[in-house]
């Protein structure tokens, strides 16, 4: 996870090569562990998965490739959803706001509204995820239900002293 953490740090400063670099040295490193090995209920395996296809997807976008993108988010996403439930889960994030906000970057807002409706299904009231379904519906011009998922990311993020952009997802 040191790995991860190194390459995305180095994607978001554009340092394609280095986080490459990173990745391949995590890869290496998740190849060495027992197929057997789990962390709490996952395997090891599944869970980095995750992470290695997260790493693709940012190291992708650092590339300026944003379909490249949009393709391991979604794999991210298939990846996690495989993942049996834990409390809390073994991954650290729900993947579905980055994909969303790669749909949405990508000028893709009905896809990205039905992403974020996905992942308030699995993670209620996640205020990331709120965030973009109402981004999305203001691109798209939808009213129905824009006062509602307002008041929702409101109260979700009352507490946060940073604002949100679709940069951020």
């Amino acid at each position: 996870m040191y790995r991860y953490s190194r390459g995305l740090a180095l994607a978001r400063l554009g340092k394609v090569k280095e986080a490459e670099s990173e990745r391949a040295v995590m890869d290496e490193i998740a190849c060495r562990i027992p197929e057997q090995e789990s962390l709490m209920i996952n395997k090891a395996h599944s869970v980095l998965a995750i992470g290695l296809a997260d790493l693709d997807a940012r190291i992708a976008r650092a590339k300026g490739d944003p379909e490249t993108e949009i393709v391991h988010w979604r794999r991210a996403v298939d990846l996690q959803d495989k993942l049996s439930y834990m409390e809390p889960p073994e991954w650290h994030y729900p993947i579905r706001e980055a994909l969303g906000g790669a749909l949405l970057r990508q000028g893709k807002p009905s896809e990205a509204e039905a992403v974020f409706r996905k992942d308030l299904e699995i993670n209620p009231r996640n205020g990331r995820s709120l965030f973009g379904l109402l981004e999305a519906l203001k691109v798209q011009k939808k009213s129905v239900s824009t006062d509602w998922v307002r008041r929702e990311f409101t109260e979700a993020w009352k507490y946060s002293s940073a604002s949100l952009t679709i940069e951020d997802l």
